[in-house]
């Protein structure tokens, strides 16, 4: 074994390591993205519901394209954050080469052996990172769309507390 192998293997291992960790943080973002922009909605069905309320006191014309803008966002936002945490398939170590390493190359030297599962991790690695691009631009594009989904909220909320 060489010094050599040592460090190609190590950060090869802690690369995989790192494109997994991306990954269930992505998770755990598109999960949070759903739940906020859920949120948000009821929020803004609250401000619906309070204008609704007074006979009087009706949504203030310019208010409801903004409100229905805002639902739209905030449902793209929803969409994204989904997408984002959509289960994809990704490339794992599969069996059969691991049964032939326990098996037919158990007697392979040890620098061979680190090779061929450096190989195999990079091949691991490749769609980590593929799949994980992915996720990172739904989550992105959620993002995009609750700042503007709570711009159109705030624009409402502004417009009624003018018009009162």
């Amino acid at each position: 074994m060489t010094a050599q192998s040592d460090v190609y293997s190590d950060f090869i291992a802690s690369e995989l390591k790192t494109e997994r960790e991306r990954k269930a943080a992505m998770d755990t973002r598109a999960a949070s993205l759903v739940t906020t922009s859920g949120s948000l909605v009821t929020i803004l069905a609250a401000v619906g519901a309070f204008v609704g309320k007074d006979a009087q006191a009706s949504l203030p014309r310019q208010a409801l394209p903004l409100m229905v803008l805002a639902l739209v966002a905030f449902t793209a936002a929803s969409l994204s954050g989904i997408c984002a945490g959509w289960s994809r398939r990704y490339d794992v170590a599969a069996i059969t080469p691991m049964r032939l390493m326990l098996n037919e190359r158990w007697t392979d030297d040890e620098d061979l052996a680190r090779k061929e599962v450096a190989l195999a991790n990079i091949a691991m690695i490749g769609t980590l990172r593929s799949v994980n691009e992915t996720k990172e631009r739904f989550l992105r594009a959620g993002w995009i769309s609750q700042i503007v989904a709570l711009g159109f909220l705030a624009a409402v909320v502004l417009i009624i507390l003018a018009t009162r």
